[in-house]
């Protein structure tokens, strides 16, 4: 197990001590530090219900003339918004999924 020492965003470097048991020599070490790439693996599904979160539009809360009075109202979304944001969306993780495969390499595995 190795995690990097340092402080995100202040330190410039971090360091990692690395220490090997009997049964690992310098071939595990390599394989360790130098990995390559992962292939991205999306546990993502969509639902009915996140669906219709989506199409409902978010909550906009604002005071009303009463002091003690909040009104909740809803921006309704239309089916095209909706379609367009998950098409957007879906796009994105394929662009991501893409260039995964064009930087991985079978070889050296």
């Amino acid at each position: 197990m190795a995690g990097r020492a340092g402080r995100r965003g202040i330190d410039e470097r971090g360091h990692v001590v690395f220490v090997q048991t009997p049964t690992e020599g310098p071939e595990e070490c390599c394989k360790f530090l130098f990995p390559g790439i992962e292939l991205l693996v999306s546990s993502f599904t969509a639902s009915y219900g996140m669906v219709l979160n989506l199409l409902a539009g978010p909550k906009v809360t604002r005071r009303s003339n009463k002091a003690d009075d909040f009104k909740v109202s809803r921006t309704g979304r239309t089916l095209e918004d909706a379609k367009k944001l998950v098409e957007q969306s879906f796009g994105n993780y394929l662009g991501s999924y893409d260039k995964c495969r064009q930087q991985w390499d079978p070889g050296k595995y």
